[in-house]
């Protein structure tokens, strides 16, 4: 018998069964992935001297603490909560969970290690520079945590959350989730070292940064004149733009007079250079800070003049030699 549109079904015929759709984890595979890429490549990783491998490792190491960090989170947040302290449960999941967390974590400390080996640059930078003294702070850090980790894999595979052993799995559930608790507060800590470690100098750079400021070469007098003592450095004296002059003045007296106008220009006679004009400005009534360039090596004839006022000016010179590269 045919029924109308919107009657009851048809006596006899089965219901549609439920199509059960499956979706592809790729998309999100991808998109983590990318997510993680784009951190060492806006990082140390890019400058590095080589930054494939340090991209690479950055990213095993942050791939690693999220799967390692996150599953702590979700330990503490759900799994150890009271309501699931229920063996069938924890006798499932946690010893699966115990695997991934040690993978993580080797991954996390090979990774961390090459890191280290390639932005410290050398065993003086790990105790000189800030850069290696951070990271021996996040090895130890990361060692306690690892050592509570430890004991946590330890009650996992002794099945201590079972009854088997003479407690209810509430009780060993409750064991494990102070324990898996202040492995996620330590890690924190660990995390924010981390944060710190990202935005300092790495050691490499550091270290190449200190010798080449040991190897500088500066120059500093004083020049007297009938109404003014100026005493000035220069650092580092070298070919180019970036020599700093810094000057104070002070009168005869000894006590700082304030300056209307600078003029220091620098010529080479040797090589027929004229004097060029530098820039120098005052940060201070009595202090002057600008920059002095030196095109070629040789000695170079320094001149500054210094206006007090509209009635009193003086011009007083020095010779600076500039070493070849």
């Amino acid at each position: 018998m045919l029924v109308g549109a919107g009657g009851p079904p048809v006596r006899g015929t089965a219901a549609p069964a439920p199509v059960k759709v499956r979706r592809s984890p790729f998309p999100l595979v991808l998109l983590g992935a990318v997510g993680l890429l784009t951190w060492p490549l806006a990082g140390h990783a890019a400058a590095s001297p080589s930054p494939p491998v340090s991209a690479l490792a950055d990213t095993v190491h942050l791939a690693s603490m999220a799967v390692w960090l996150g599953g702590l989170v979700v330990l503490v947040g759900f799994v150890l909560r009271q309501g699931w302290a229920d063996r069938r449960v924890l006798g499932v999941i946690l010893p699966v969970w115990s695997r991934w967390a040690a993978v993580a974590v080797c991954w996390l400390v090979l990774g961390g290690l090459v890191q280290a080996v390639i932005e410290i640059g050398g065993l003086s930078a790990l105790f000189d520079t800030w850069y290696g003294q951070l990271i021996l702070i996040k090895a130890g850090l990361l060692g306690v945590v690892l050592t509570v980790a430890f004991f946590s894999r330890r009650l996992v595979l002794r099945r201590a959350f079972g009854p088997q052993v003479g407690g209810s799995a509430a009780t060993g559930a409750s064991r494990l989730g102070r324990l898996v608790a202040a492995e996620l507060g330590l890690a924190a800590i660990v995390l924010a070292a981390s944060s710190v470690l990202v935005q300092t100098t790495p050691g490499r750079s550091a270290d190449i940064e200190a010798r080449a400021a040991a190897e500088a070469v500066g120059f500093s007098t004083t020049l007297n004149s009938s109404i003014f003592s100026v005493q000035f450095e220069i650092f580092p004296v070298q070919i180019g733009e970036n020599n700093t002059l810094h000057a104070f003045v002070y009168t005869p007296a000894g006590k700082p007079v304030a300056v209307a106008e600078w003029k220091v220009t620098a010529a080479l006679p040797e090589k027929g250079i004229p004097p060029i004009p530098n820039d120098v400005v005052s940060i201070r009534d009595s202090q002057g800070i600008g920059a002095i360039t030196f095109p070629y090596p040789g000695r170079w004839e320094l001149t500054l003049t210094i206006r007090l006022d509209d009635l009193n000016q003086a011009t007083v010179r020095t010779a600076v030699d500039v070493p070849g590269s």
